[in-house]
């Protein structure tokens, strides 16, 4: 008895997962594409831009928390590219992707391009956006001193 529910307990074990690294290998199948379809264009094949412009390869957000990556890639992000000539800045402007789409090239990103392992869900994409939203609408609320 006590071998018959070791053999199940290893069995739903290995069952849960295998659908874990299924679902982790579908969602980096759909980032792909997502990534393919929108990112591509300025920040190459593989995250190095075009001529060094646009590379996120060493950026820290890849790297970093991962509500700061899910924020950059839902609102845009402005700054100096050390790509470009001194002084002129560079704008990734916002996209309006689904919050699974969102999840799925974020994570897609931070596999390919940083060997981080991200899983974020849709729930988990809309709470980051919710909180980001909120925090900005406190900030604009709130006088100065």
């Amino acid at each position: 008895m006590k071998a018959l529910l070791t053999s199940i307990l290893f069995v739903v074990t290995a069952c849960a997962l295998w659908a874990t690294d299924a679902d982790r290998r579908s969602q980096q199948q759909r980032g792909q594409q997502v990534y393919i379809s929108y990112c591509r264009r300025c920040h190459g094949e593989d995250g190095r831009g075009i001529d060094g412009y646009r590379n996120i390869r060493d950026r820290g957000v890849l790297r970093g928390d991962s509500a700061a990556l899910v924020t950059t890639i839902a609102f845009g992000a402005t700054g100096i590219d050390p790509a470009k000539p001194s002084g002129i800045r560079a704008t990734m402007p916002a996209f309006p992707f689904r919050d699974q789409d969102l999840a799925d090239v974020a994570s897609y990103a931070a596999a390919m391009m940083a060997g981080r392992t991200l899983v974020l869900t849709a729930a988990d994409v809309r709470a980051i956006k919710e909180a980001y939203q909120n925090e900005a609408l406190r900030r604009i609320r709130t006088p100065k001193k």
